[in-house]
Order: structure tokens, then C-alpha cells, then sequence
């Protein structure tokens, strides 16, 4: 499991489409690259579990399992799709 980064809201559910994206933005392009790294090793290598978890503002976590994600290489900004999504109890 990699921690992706920090979001503004915390994963949400809609009855009829099932998850909403999940927006991370970054202060850097490294770190944009870096995330991107991640991701990419999360969903491609054979040995990963293809899980990540990532925070919201108030500090709560959440481990989600990603189906699909879309990037803004311009405003660093990655929005990933969960498959699932449960918040994760310290």
C-alpha cells in the first residue's frame, strides 16, 4: 500500500454512479511525478496489491483500491476512481 497524497474532500458515494472522483493536487511537479509513480506501480506491477491510501483535510485516511485515473500535468493535479474505498481507523 503507497500513500498517494492529501485531498480537500473525502471520497463520496452517489447511489446511482457509484463513486465520485477523487482530486489531488500537488505543489510541485516533483511531487506531481512522484504520485504519478506510485500510481503506476500500484495499478501495473503484478506484486502490487493495488491499493493506496490517501488523507483529507481533517486528517481521516482512506485506503482505496483505483480503477481509473485521470492527470493535469499542466496544474499537477491527479483525480484517481476508486473501485472501493474504506476509511482507515488509527
Amino acid at each position: 500500500m503507497e500513500f498517494l497524497g492529501r485531498t480537500f474532500e473525502s471520497p463520496k458515494w452517489n447511489k446511482s454512479k457509484g463513486w465520485k472522483y477523487v482530486e489531488l493536487e500537488y505543489d510541485s511537479s516533483d511531487d506531481f511525478n512522484k504520485a504519478t509513480g506510485k500510481l503506476v506501480k500500484a495499478m501495473c506491477y503484478p506484486e502490487s496489491d493495488g491499493q493506496l491510501a490517501i488523507a483529507n483535510h481533517k486528517g481521516e485516511k482512506f485506503l482505496l483500491e483505483v480503477i481509473h485515473t485521470n492527470f493535469d500535468t499542466t496544474n499537477n493535479i491527479i483525480q484517481v476512481l476508486p473501485y472501493s474505498c474504506r476509511q482507515i481507523v488509527d
